[in-house]
Formats: C-alpha cells, structure tokens, sequence
C-alpha cells in the first residue's frame, strides 16, 4: 500500500485505479470509492465500473445501480435516466 499511495502521490496515472481495488479488498469502501471516482476523472473507468459492479448488490440507495445503468454527472454523482 505504501508504494502505491507514493506512486499516487507522484501522479502515476494508473495509481488511484489499483488503490481503489486494494482499499476494497481491505473494507475500505469509501477510499475505494475516492480513488476509483479519481481513475474515471483521469479517463480510467474501469476501477469505478468494476467497483459498482461487485458493490451494487450491497446498495441500499441504489446509487451503484444507478451509476452501472446511466453513468456520472460532471459533478460525480450517478446520473438521472435518460
């Protein structure tokens, strides 16, 4: 974990995207979920779509769901149906 946060903190683009999985495998879900949002802001999808992906069953406000079916907002946040 130590080498991916310097490697974060040195702006690796592919830093947030392998954090955000490793911090899901520790219970963090709320870092992974961060840094996972941070990797789509730098154009890597694939951690936040893999993390709703495994989450969306434990998604009371169906907030993964709605993320996996109609994508982010600009703001970050799930985006209405369209």
């Amino acid at each position: 974990m130590s080498l991916l946060r310097r490697a974060y903190d040195e702006a690796l683009a592919w830093a947030p995207g392998m954090l955000a999985e490793r911090l899901e495998k520790a219970g963090e879900f709320t870092q992974a979920k961060h840094f996972a949002q941070q990797a789509a802001d730098a154009g890597d999808r694939q951690a936040l779509e893999e993390l709703a992906a495994r989450r969306k069953d434990d998604d009371p406000n169906r907030q993964w769901q709605a993320l996996l079916a109609n994508g982010l907002t600009a703001g970050g946040t799930p985006a209405a149906p369209w």
